[in-house]
């Protein structure tokens, strides 16, 4: 039987496949570090927004409470006379 693969690595190559496996695991292990933190951006953008818009949803409806009652009570003084208007 004769083969043209050798039975066993040499020196040279086992340096060869470990060098190729540390760089692949390297490459693994960076590419979900990225993947991971475009992740949490987009879920922290996301949270961000909706809680702006939260905010904003409770703003207007106060201000829209606040109107349909005639407004907010303010005592009238020299310091804040009522609005001509």
């Amino acid at each position: 039987m004769n083969s043209s693969l050798p039975l066993a690595f040499g020196p040279r190559q086992l340096w060869r496949a470990t060098g190729l496996i540390l760089a692949l695991w390297t490459l693994a292990v960076v590419a979900s570090v990225v993947w991971n933190v475009r992740l949490l951006h987009s879920a922290m953008l996301e949270a961000a927004v909706n809680e702006a818009r939260s905010n904003f949803n409770k703003d207007e409806l106060y201000r829209k409470w606040a109107t349909m009652h005639g407004g907010v009570y303010v005592p009238v003084t020299t310091l804040t006379p009522p609005n001509p208007y």
